[in-house]
């Protein structure tokens, strides 16, 4: 029970804000991303009550978190299905192909976002992006709320019940 409070409290305080801006610093240098990635090493660490040393990919397939840098990569590619969606998001152009993506060659830091994108949305070309939004990321308060009649529970107790149905209850 422990290690499960500790993981909640890691992703709700530390995680949120590891991603909290990381489609701008994806672009930062690698040594400033490993610095961040020490931080999810010494969370998980002491959230599983690993021993030190132990590889940070274990620790991630322990604890099924994903590495920061494929987190970063996913919240790129939520943000581009977002921008997709909205017909007047101010970052669109972003998201559209320019000759200069192609014609320039980039540091593996400094790719656009675009570029960084490209090869998802190439891949799943065929993806209805506006069916995939609206069955995945409904907020909770448009949800229908369903009426459930819970009265018979309250009428009916396991004694009133067959004895070939109390194995069920």
């Amino acid at each position: 029970e422990h290690p499960k409070r500790l993981l909640m409290l890691y992703r709700t305080l530390i995680r949120s804000v590891l991603d909290y801006g990381s489609l701008a610093y994806d672009s930062a240098a690698s040594y400033l991303k490993n610095k961040l990635d020490s931080i999810q090493y010494q969370s998980l660490r002491i959230a599983t009550g690993a021993i030190a040393g132990t590889p940070l990919s274990d620790l991630q397939v322990d604890t099924g978190e994903l590495p920061l840098q494929l987190r970063r990569q996913e919240n790129q590619i939520k943000y581009g299905i977002k921008v997709k969606l909205a017909e007047d998001h101010p970052a669109k152009t972003v998201y559209r192909h320019h000759p200069k993506n192609k014609s320039k060659k980039f540091h593996d830091n400094l790719q656009p976002i675009f570029n960084k994108t490209n090869h998802f949305f190439s891949q799943y070309r065929d993806l209805d992006v506006e069916k995939f939004d609206q069955n995945k990321c409904l907020p909770h308060w448009g949800l229908i709320l369903l009426d459930v009649d819970t009265d018979l529970v309250k009428t009916v107790t396991k004694t009133d019940c067959p004895e070939s149905a109390k194995h069920l209850a």
